[in-house]
């Protein structure tokens, strides 16, 4: 059992964001006991996957608070009423959903020191910032068409096409869909 003295020293060998997270992550998939069910979404997914080149604030996860949330409150976070946070390591853990929902089949996996973690996969990514990029109750958002337009240019010649395009129509992010290839091809050029 990893108490909060050794996820401190663990954690304390990773320097990047996106180290620390996929560290986390395998961490947590492993001390929960939610193993291969633990995957790690959104931002986090994608500050790892651009090797840090994209940021994201906060750690989210989805897999079952009921197992998370013990083990977090035994490595010293603390909830601020959205947040699991341990302001002295610079993370807040947000857990979600108890289940991954998207292409289970497209999941990545990423090995740690730690052991291996999952990743969201990254149509499911795409389409999750088309949505924002589309913007709820009007409001477009450019950060999230970056955002899809790196995951995009980071996997495009791997990307399950057919499915893309079948969650592109569900969530009619057309618009946003085509303005992310558009840029694409813009930043390939450049």
């Amino acid at each position: 059992m990893v108490d909060r003295e050794e996820f401190d020293r663990r954690l304390g060998k990773a320097h990047r964001t996106d180290e620390r997270f996929a560290l986390l992550g395998a961490l947590l998939a492993k001390e929960s006991g939610l193993g291969d069910r633990l995957v790690i979404v959104g931002g986090s997914a994608i500050t790892i996957y651009t090797s840090g080149e994209y940021v994201s604030g906060d750690f989210d996860v989805v897999g079952g608070k009921a197992k998370i949330l013990p083990v977090l409150k035994r490595w010293g976070f603390g909830f601020d009423g959205r947040y699991w946070r341990r302001d002295d390591l610079g993370l807040a853990v947000e857990p979600g959903r108890t289940r991954y929902f998207g292409n289970v089949q497209r999941l990545s996996r990423f090995d740690t020191p730690a052991g291996p973690v999952r990743l969201a996969a990254p149509e499911d990514l795409i389409v999750r910032r088309l949505v924002y990029a589309k913007g709820e109750h009007g409001v477009k958002s450019r950060k999230a068409l970056d955002e899809a337009v790196l995951i995009w240019s980071r996997f495009e010649d791997s990307i399950d096409r057919d499915y893309l395009d079948q969650e592109v129509r569900y969530e009619r992010v057309r618009a946003p869909f085509d303005e992310m290839i558009r840029r694409a091809r813009i930043t390939a050029r450049a």
